[in-house]
């Protein structure tokens, strides 16, 4: 596969997604702020400074919603609208929301995390997995994951895959009420970072530290190993008309090592390719505001 860099300056970059008219949606983790490329590659910025932004989602009102420290938040990239969704689970102040994956139901998945540890070179405190429902209510689903990171939905919507840094990939069977019914692991690594699901229901997963993007298929099994255009790959989704349009982020140079010791550089980047297989569609989330 070869990949065409479209954008480039930036240091840490996530939570890619492509709207219907060709925008491409990301975030930089380290620099801050949620940022777009429309389809004439102009680039803009919808949210200034908001720091550990790990995923974003689209909402239904052509706003955006976005993770990162402190809980998540939305934006409207037009009228510049910003306001907190979600700060506290409970009585408890969220210290980070790393990806985030739209439900189907107009709610979405997420992932807490200990940012503050992470960056501190700490162990982490453990996270969890959530889902939050169009009218507000939170609902735990999972805790003590070191690190949640990608989620994504299988085509019916009875699966939400997940991408689990330190422990690898894993699926839950999902009822009807988008609650966890069981779970299994799927395969076990310690890189794993984003992921998107496609139209056959295989998991490509970006492997952060070896430079690799695998498609796994449904039973966890290695069907293909395609090496990233850099080695720090964090983050994929698909778009274009047929969904075959392939979108990955990259951190900058040597921003995967054990050490965290390279210095940030805006070497981080957005690359472009085309897919053998189309991707799913994903759904809006439906916050009224």
């Amino acid at each position: 596969m070869e990949f065409e860099r479209i954008v480039t300056g930036f240091a840490f970059l996530e939570g890619p997604r492509v709207d219907e008219a060709g925008t491409l949606y990301f975030s930089d983790v380290m620099l801050g702020g949620a940022h777009m490329r429309a389809a004439d590659g102009t680039i803009g910025t919808v949210v200034r400074e908001r720091k550990w932004i790990g995923g974003l989602a689209l909402n239904h009102d052509g706003g955006i919603i976005c993770s990162g420290h402190g809980g998540l938040c939305y934006a409207h990239p037009k009228s510049g609208q910003s306001r907190s969704l979600l700060a506290a689970i409970g009585e408890t102040p969220i210290n980070a929301v790393n990806d985030i994956q739209p439900d189907g139901r107009g709610g979405l998945y997420f992932g807490t995390y200990d940012g503050a540890g992470l960056l501190a070179g700490r162990t982490p405190e453990p996270g969890a997995l959530h889902r939050l429902d169009p009218d507000g209510r939170v609902t735990t689903l999972r805790n003590g994951i070191p690190m949640s990171n990608g989620l994504g939905l299988s085509p019916d919507g009875k699966r939400l895959y997940h991408s689990r840094t330190f422990e690898g990939l894993f699926v839950y069977s999902l009822g009807r009420d988008g609650e966890i019914e069981s779970e299994r692991q799927l395969a076990e690594f310690r890189d794993s970072d984003g992921l998107a699901v496609d139209a056959e229901e295989h998991i490509w997963v970006c492997h952060c530290r070896s430079g690799e993007i695998r498609r796994y298929r449904p039973d966890g099994a290695v069907e293909r190993a395609i090496t990233a255009p850099a080695r720090d790959v964090l983050s994929l989704t698909f778009g274009g008309d047929d969904l075959r349009d392939l979108y990955v982020v990259t951190a900058y140079e040597g921003a995967g090592d054990e050490s965290l010791g390279a210095p940030m550089s805006r070497t981080g980047a957005v690359y472009k390719t085309r897919s053998p297989v189309a991707g799913l569609p994903l759904a809006r989330t439906r916050f009224h505001f």
